[in-house]
């Protein structure tokens, strides 16, 4: 009776309950997304399987570039200005971050232009890329307005509506379109299907913002935080971000050049079944952000440490049997997306490593740049990002894509423990499962 006990009272526990109905939101997009994934592998040729990867890869690396770390910024700054009392100032923080993204998105398409029109630059000129590229600029002003919004409703305490729409709104609006184009036989136009459930999303989300700020009261406190200051705090975050996706993209890159966009349709699928496991940790990520932060520039370390041991240990609980099933059925899994699949097994299983010690450490990564620490996030991820690219370089013209795998897996696990002891020197926290003697 003691230990259901126990288990009741944890489950009422407001981090716990709050981390678990987002769990259940971002495991429903989860779904869906695979179901988007087992639709277009079985109506879509293997090529155009690899060239959504190679879309994907490449919208999320430059909407990272065009956001410059400030959807992950605005939980920081919003947590802050709670903290002094100046919640108010949320609405021009808002004004100003639309205002620096709409330029960068000018600054990129413009270099993209140049590169590709001007100096007819070879890589652009492959008919095939040129076409996904085009595609991904027409996609990204909708992508990166959505990943801002986003963060900006849950900063305005709309968590769960934010977690709808990344989840549920994103990939069932394309799940929709997707059938449709399936019903029509027009699964050619997959691209134009993920442009159009943006524009949606991008459009619906903005309107949300305009009407919960209307009832934000405006504060009329001196703080007002400048242009210089938000990229100030934002571009480490911005750097750490890039240098993660890169880590994360490189290898598709590196797997194209080598082989073919069939490889990449292989590769892709293993690294977006991993990929399922760290739902898990972004899902709690999403509910303590803004309490890291708050607690964080309060200085109250004892409840800061109890929100962390809570959400390291619910991760924990959760994760590691879904990668332990990942395992064992990795056959039957990657055989739904068709039989050549399962050529992708091992890359799989490394990846999956790399999962396992991601979750053990914590939310390393989360806590680096919510309590200000982003610098040092940034200057780790330099490291592992260049070791990242070397060992992608070497390996994959020799192992194909388990070299990719293995590059991945290590670089991963090379930030994360060094974070993770950063973090255990220097304010005597620790963010992970293990147990370690104090000093």
């Amino acid at each position: 009776m003691t230990s259901i006990n126990k288990l009741l009272n944890t489950l009422k526990d407001s981090v716990v309950k709050k981390s678990l109905y987002v769990l259940v939101l971002r495991a429903s997009g989860a779904v869906l997304q695979i179901l988007v994934l087992l639709f277009i592998t079985n109506n879509a040729s293997e090529e155009l399987v690899g060239q959504y990867n190679y879309f994907n890869s490449t919208i999320i690396v430059l909407s990272a570039l065009t956001l410059l770390g400030m959807n992950s910024s605005f939980l920081q700054f919003s947590g802050k200005l709670d903290a002094l009392g100046a919640f108010g100032k949320i609405v021009s923080l808002y004004k100003k971050k639309i205002k620096l993204l709409l330029t960068m998105y000018v600054v990129i398409l413009t270099c993209f232009l140049i590169a590709s029109k001007l100096l007819n630059i070879a890589y652009f000129q492959d008919e095939q890329l040129t076409y996904v590229l085009t595609k991904v600029f027409i996609a990204l002003l909708p992508f990166a307005i959505t990943l801002l919004n986003l963060e900006v409703l849950r900063a305005l305490d709309l968590l769960y509506t934010s977690e709808t729409l990344r989840n549920i709104g994103r990939f069932g609006v394309l799940l929709v379109l997707i059938l449709v184009l399936i019903y029509v036989q027009r699964i050619d136009l997959l691209f134009d299907a993920f442009i159009l459930s943006f524009l949606i999303l991008s459009v619906y989300s903005s309107i949300l913002i305009v009407l919960k700020m209307k009832k934000v009261e405006v504060s009329k406190a001196a703080l007002n935080i400048s242009y210089k200051e938000i990229l100030k705090v934002s571009f480490p975050m911005s750097f750490s971000l890039i240098s993660l996706l890169i880590m994360q993209s490189f290898d598709i890159y590196v797997l194209e050049k080598y082989y073919t966009f069939t490889t990449v349709a292989y590769y892709g699928i293993a690294i977006k079944i991993s990929a399922v496991v760290g739902i898990i940790l972004t899902s709690i990520n999403a509910t303590i952000a803004p309490q890291i932060s708050k607690l964080f520039f309060e200085n109250n370390k004892k409840d800061l440490k109890g929100v962390i041991t809570k959400a390291t240990t619910l991760n924990v609980s959760l994760s590691i049997p879904l990668i332990i099933g990942i395992i064992i059925f990795s056959d039957l899994i990657l055989s739904f997306f068709g039989d050549n699949y399962v050529l992708a097994k091992q890359a799989l299983y490394v990846i999956l490593f790399g999962q396992i010690i991601n979750t053990l450490c914590g939310p390393v990564g989360l806590y680096l740049n919510m309590t200000g620490r982003q610098v040092f996030f940034q200057r780790v991820l330099l490291v592992a990002l260049i070791l990242n690219i070397i060992m992608n370089l070497v390996l994959i013209p020799k192992y194909e894509m388990l070299g990719a795998a293995v590059s991945t897996a290590f670089s991963f696990t090379f930030w994360n423990i060094l974070g993770l002891l950063y973090v255990l020197k220097k304010d005597k926290i620790n963010l992970s499962i293990f147990k370690f003697k104090k000093a």
